[in-house]
């Protein structure tokens, strides 16, 4: 197909297949890679909105075909409390932030349970959420 003449094309061709055809999106990316960088309106790729829909399969689906996450999906994950989408960032390699996942964790506003754990996905990974640097 060569280069995707608009990017917001790519990001609705391979949304839809992900959504509704899971099982010939490896193929797709082994054909047109580009569609992992295409983005939608607001500048986000498949991945990168599957994370905030916490959807594991198809952030571990686009990971396998060598999609990127970029470190604001991780901060978006914790503003959210998306903890198992934690930690699954953080396997996957993502580095965060630190400090922007520190100060936007506290925005949302998310019940006591939710922060330790998300703390200790951070802990496990190597990272402290509680030190300021």
């Amino acid at each position: 197909m060569g280069v995707l003449g608009h990017k917001e094309y790519g990001y609705d061709r391979l949304y839809e297949a992900v959504v509704y055809t899971p099982h010939l999106v490896k193929q797709m990316l082994r054909d047109e890679p580009e569609l992992l960088k295409c983005t939608n309106h607001a500048g986000e790729t498949v991945m990168h909105w599957f994370v905030v829909e916490n959807d594991l399969k198809i952030v571990e689906l686009l990971h396998e075909c060598g999609g990127d996450v970029e470190d604001y999906a991780l901060v978006q994950a914790c503003i959210l409390g998306l903890v198992d989408m934690v930690y699954l960032l953080l396997r996957i390699g993502v580095v965060p932030v630190i400090s922007s996942c520190r100060v936007n964790i506290g925005l949302g506003k998310l019940p006591r349970k939710t922060l330790i754990k998300l703390k200790q996905a951070f802990h496990r990974f190597g990272y402290n959420l509680t030190a300021t640097q």
